[in-house]
């Protein structure tokens, strides 16, 4: 039965070795001896020979592991090289974006205070207007106590006030009069009916003198409309106002 050197090489191997040995002819015998000696020459040879390295089984598996290995190795030193390259690339946008993160740090509190400045701006004006519209609140019910007439000025007034200096039209040094046909007295009366809340119309003087200062005047009043009620009132002189009362006291 003959075997291809594909299907047992090293038979192959042993048979072209059997023909170098005589001279080409596989079928002629050479002494035994003899041939053996020749047999290890050439096998030694072959031993040696490039060919017989390359396809021996020994050689195969070598380089196939040592191909194997040197794929680990590159693919080690490649992933390693990715790694180096990516951290160098995270340094590099860190510094690049620092400069500029400071630049935005160093500008924002100029940028927030003046919005801060604006809205102090806009609350005090805020402030203002409810400051406004408090005191508005405040003197609402002194204005709708209030009344002119002929030049003077009554705010609130009554025995429980409050009361103001209701003007005058008196110039100059101001002496107090007690004379019934005298502005001073006019404007004395006009701020005791004021006191008391009496329509100075219905008033009726019953008494009025000092007050215990040259600047001050107390005078006992009633309503024609209520006569049972006196009123004991205390005014004084406010210069450049007029007359303000400041007591007042009710006696049934």
């Amino acid at each position: 039965m003959a075997y291809s050197h594909h299907e047992d090489e090293p038979f192959y191997a042993f048979k072209e070795l059997f023909k170098q040995i005589n001279n080409g002819d596989d079928r002629q015998c050479l002494p035994i001896p003899h041939f053996l000696h020749c047999l290890e020459i050439q096998i030694d040879a072959k031993m040696n020979d490039k060919w017989w390295k390359q396809k021996g089984w020994l050689a195969m598996q070598t380089r196939y592991e040592e191909r194997q290995k040197k794929r680990r190795q590159n693919l080690i030193l490649n992933g390693l090289i990715a790694i180096v390259f990516i951290f160098i690339v995270i340094v590099g946008a860190q510094l690049l974006s620092s400069p500029s993160s400071q630049m935005e740090a160093s500008q924002s509190p100029e940028e927030n205070e003046q919005p801060l400045t604006k809205q102090t701006g806009e609350e005090e004006s805020m402030n203002k207007s409810e400051t406004g519209e408090r005191d508005e609140d405040i003197a609402s019910p002194d204005e709708e106590h209030m009344r002119e007439e002929d030049g003077y000025r009554f705010v609130g007034g009554g025995p429980d006030g409050p009361w103001e200096p209701i003007g005058t039209k008196q110039t100059g040094e101001h002496v107090t009069q007690y004379t019934r046909d005298s502005l001073d007295w006019q404007e004395m009366e006009m701020a005791l009916a004021y006191g008391a809340g009496i329509d100075h119309d219905d008033l009726t003087v019953i008494w009025l003198g000092n007050g215990g200062d040259p600047q001050r005047a107390k005078g006992q009043v009633k309503s024609d409309n209520e006569p049972n009620t006196i009123y004991h009132v205390t005014i004084e002189w406010i210069d450049g106002e007029g007359w303000k009362p400041i007591e007042v006291q009710t006696e049934q």
